[in-house]
């Protein structure tokens, strides 16, 4: 039996088909997409309100796996931090830190190149900051139970042993290959700075509410195909420039090599340069709120309901 959780019984594999119907979207899907935002632009008011609603919905399960991805996708370094919280299921305290954390996307831009490399594309390593980093974690996803021995059986003085059970818990509880990956990076990735730069004051970012129907959302997905129509462009390169250009932006954001690589390989592989990119987001941002002008109002009207604090026993 795997201990690790790496994929089904007798696998030590942490990728799987895409294909797995866990991709349909949810029916809340526009929450949980709207979370992940507001915790990126440091929203903390607003995570609360949506946390509460979800719990409403009986969305405590996702909310808990969800919690050790949020951690490793936007601040990796303080997954010590929130150790306990993570392991005890306090997503409420997680979500309400990772607020005013200061975000890195550097594991999760690593863990999916090193993804994308293990299913067969090579074009990631001409974008690679460090293709030995990006080849040693994509064999990890294909030999899970032999990366996890060689990288945690002695832990660098950099790696926190709270960190590295984080991981572990994390990848048990059966997120996606590509989430796994995140985590697993973090094992390879050298802390910037003590990673505890948690700020009350934090700097905020406006969300319009529209930024959270993306294509993750049924919303999204049926606004992104009219919109890709229109201005003769794909929905894959729609979909991905409303989250470079507006869903990743994050308040009190470390520079990320990994981030940075992530974008111009993303971007090359849908046949575009920053330039192109940067020109067709100008068009779409002004295009795209229109076409969900419905859906926000309806989005809306659900944070409505019963918006009182959530951080107290949940």
């Amino acid at each position: 039996m795997n201990p690790y959780g790496f994929g089904g019984t007798g696998s030590n594999r942490l990728v799987t088909d895409r294909n797995d119907t866990r991709a349909l979207p949810s029916p809340n899907s526009d929450l949980r997409s709207l979370l992940q935002k507001a915790i990126r632009r440091g929203q903390i008011e607003l995570a609360r309100s949506i946390v509460h609603r979800l719990v409403e919905l009986n969305d405590r399960d996702w909310l808990r796996r969800r919690a050790f991805v949020f951690v490793f996708e936007e601040a990796w370094d303080t997954a010590h931090i929130f150790a306990e919280d993570l392991v005890s299921g306090r997503y409420s305290q997680v979500i309400e830190g990772l607020c005013d954390a200061r975000k890195d996307r550097s594991a999760a831009s690593l863990g999916a190149m090193a993804y994308a490399f293990s299913q067969g594309d090579q074009t990631v390593l001409s974008f690679a900051p460090d293709s030995d980093l990006l080849r040693n974690l994509a064999e990890g996803l294909t030999d899970a139970q032999g990366f996890w021995t060689t990288q945690c059986n002695e832990l660098p003085a950099w790696r926190s042993l709270a960190a590295s059970q984080v991981v572990r818990t994390g990848i048990r509880l059966g997120n996606w290959p590509w989430d796994k990956a995140a985590m697993l990076a973090s094992l390879l990735l050298v802390p910037c700075g003590n990673g505890s730069e948690i700020q009350s004051q934090a700097t905020r970012i406006e969300l319009p509410l529209w930024v959270a129907l993306d294509r993750h959302t049924l919303q999204g997905k049926k606004a992104i195909s009219e919109v890709a129509s229109q201005v003769n462009l794909s929905e894959t390169q729609v979909g991905w420039l409303a989250f470079i250009f507006e869903g990743a932006r994050a308040s009190n954001s470390r520079q990320s090599v990994w981030w940075d690589a992530e974008v111009t390989w993303r971007l090359s592989s849908l046949g575009l340069t920053r330039e192109k990119a940067s020109t067709h987001w100008q068009k779409l941002e002004l295009i795209l709120p229109k076409f969900l002008d419905t859906a926000t109002e309806s989005l809306n009207d659900r944070l409505k309901c019963n918006q009182v604090s959530l951080f107290g026993e949940i």
